[in-house]
């Protein structure tokens, strides 16, 4: 193989360059590692978060590797999902409506166990709402499948939705149908790439009252604009000036 080849088959700095000049990464002084340039909470997100997880490394696999590598990189018949990725497992609820969003809220932190639940904004995902429980292997999956499955039985009631899924919904699109996904020598060399190459001990902070406040009036906010009618449970009146109406008149 000539030098080029060689070069251009390990050049990381050239597949992430775009995040690079947007400052999303950077290249850390201590050891020249690839690293997020800013660990600061975003306030403009739907999701409230409980014990992030340090096990999944999400930011690195999902949002650089498959986000903006294989899906932006790779030709379609080179694509693969992170073998990480690959023994990540969610626990996935669809709460009906505002009410039983919040009562996931509750039992997400009665559980104590890695999750999220929020307003769904992907348009790939049917539902407004959703709640995601993080696991390792599909073992601690079904696990905690029946936990969360028991929870919202007691809680929002038999006729939710609960199911257990692989991996994050863009991967199995993008890929294929997550029971055959394969790990391929190729991948394998790749993986093996980006973890010489990007710093693995990022921190992970949990969200702090205030953001978590702030989720939660968005939640609010959009219910309202949807329509959601148990948000007359959670608001005092209309949250605008009611218009004037004329359809009245008509006699």
């Amino acid at each position: 193989m000539a030098l080029y080849e060689e070069l251009k088959g390990r050049d990381i700095i050239a597949a992430v360059e775009p995040l690079l000049k947007q400052g999303i990464l950077e290249l850390r002084h201590s050891d020249g590692k690839i690293v997020p340039r800013d660990l600061r909470h975003t306030y403009a997100t739907p999701w409230l978060h409980h014990r992030c997880s340090y096990r999944h490394n999400c930011f690195i696999w999902k949002d650089i590797v498959f986000d903006n590598i294989v899906t932006r990189v790779l030709p379609q018949g080179k694509r693969f999902v992170p073998s990480s990725c690959m023994n990540c497992y969610k626990v996935v609820v669809r709460p009906k409506n505002l009410k039983q969003l919040f009562q996931l809220a509750t039992v997400q932190y009665g559980l104590d166990h890695a999750s999220k639940c929020g307003l769904e904004t992907r348009y790939t995902v049917f539902g407004m709402y959703g709640g995601y429980f993080y696991n390792r292997g599909l073992e601690e999956g079904l696990q905690c499948y029946k936990m969360v499955r028991d929870a919202v039985n007691a809680h929002l009631g038999e006729d939710v939705k609960v199911l257990l899924k692989r991996s994050c919904t863009e991967m199995e699109h993008g890929v294929g149908p997550s029971d055959q996904w394969e790990i391929t020598p190729e991948q394998e060399h790749f993986e093996k790439l980006i973890k010489s190459k990007f710093a693995m001990d990022i921190p992970i902070l949990d969200q702090q009252p205030h953001l978590k406040d702030h989720v939660q009036r968005r939640w609010i906010e959009e219910a309202y604009k949807l329509g959601d009618e148990t948000v007359w449970e959670f608001i005092d009146g209309p949250l605008y000036p009611e218009y004037v109406t004329y359809h009245g008149e008509i006699t």
